[in-house]
């Protein structure tokens, strides 16, 4: 639905529900330690769930962690009765921050359920495991998380009608996806899909009528805080399309990610630029 790295926002906040247990490092130098956490283990089909990850010096030394994984790539794992379903993207990059970490010390990413699963799941019963790769040279080394056991009830006809209007209009060509969005804003006010359509029609407008689309009424559809960073991402370029680059510079700079700092340095580059011609 957009830009993957968009999706993996950096959450620094502490992550408190519940959990899997921790499991070490199976062959990754049995330094670091992952673990996985939701806020709530139900959820309703279709819905966006955030995945907290939260990687751990289980050692007795400090570990310097982009060194060990300069491009660490992470991806969900997830299993309906022994069953591993295929996701829609393989793994995802995640760029942990820069960081030595004393024994004990942690860093912490959140992961959207929907970067792997666009429709989000099924009605029934899931176990769930982060998985990341930190050696991007040899993705046999992996350290994995334990097992989030996941409970997902069925939609009520009203939630199925704005499933079933939601998942047309990511199907639709870019003509009918902004119409049928905007009739699905109208008709679903407090749909749980809300974020996600208007992200779809930022995404597909281009700069369009994306401050109105991803401003207050985004807000109040509570979306995940990935979802929030890539409102950012098109609100920005959608600033930056109308020459608006110090505002766009303003959304960015707030953003913990390595897109955000290419992107806010591209567009100093740019007001630089104009100032010298």
């Amino acid at each position: 639905m957009w830009p993957r790295t968009m999706l993996l926002a950096a959450c620094l906040a502490a992550g408190v529900g519940a959990g899997a247990e921790e499991r070490p490092a199976q062959s990754f130098e049995t330094l670091l330690r992952l673990r996985a956490t939701v806020a709530s283990p139900t959820l309703t089909a279709g819905q966006n769930l955030e995945i907290l990850a939260v990687l751990a010096n289980g050692s007795d030394k400090e570990v310097t962690v982009s060194p060990l994984q300069p491009h660490a790539f992470v991806t969900l794992r997830v299993e309906d009765d022994g069953k591993v379903l295929p996701s829609h993207v393989k793994a995802s990059l995640v760029h942990w921050p820069d960081v030595t970490l004393r024994p004990g010390q942690q860093v912490q990413q959140g992961l959207d359920l929907c970067t792997w699963f666009p429709l989000g799941l099924y009605e029934g019963s899931f176990r769930v495991r982060v998985v990341c790769f930190p050696d991007r040279l040899d993705r046999r080394r992996a350290i994995e998380s334990g097992e989030i056991e996941i409970r997902v009830n069925g939609r009520t006809a009203e939630q199925e009608k704005a499933y079933q209007d939601f998942v047309a209009i990511l199907r639709a060509r870019r003509e009918d996806a902004i119409a049928n969005g905007y009739d699905f804003l109208q008709q679903h006010p407090g749909s749980m899909f809300q974020p996600r359509v208007r992200l779809h029609l930022a995404a597909v407008m281009g700069e369009g009528d994306t401050e109105t689309l991803l401003g207050e009424a985004f807000e109040r559809a509570s979306p995940t805080p990935a979802e929030r960073v890539a409102a950012r991402y098109y609100r920005a370029r959608a600033l930056r399309e109308r020459g608006k680059l110090e505002q766009a510079i303003s959304l960015l700079e707030s953003v913990p990610e390595p897109w955000a700092v290419s992107e806010v340095a591209t567009m100093r580059h740019l007001i630089e630029a104009k100032r010298q011609e």
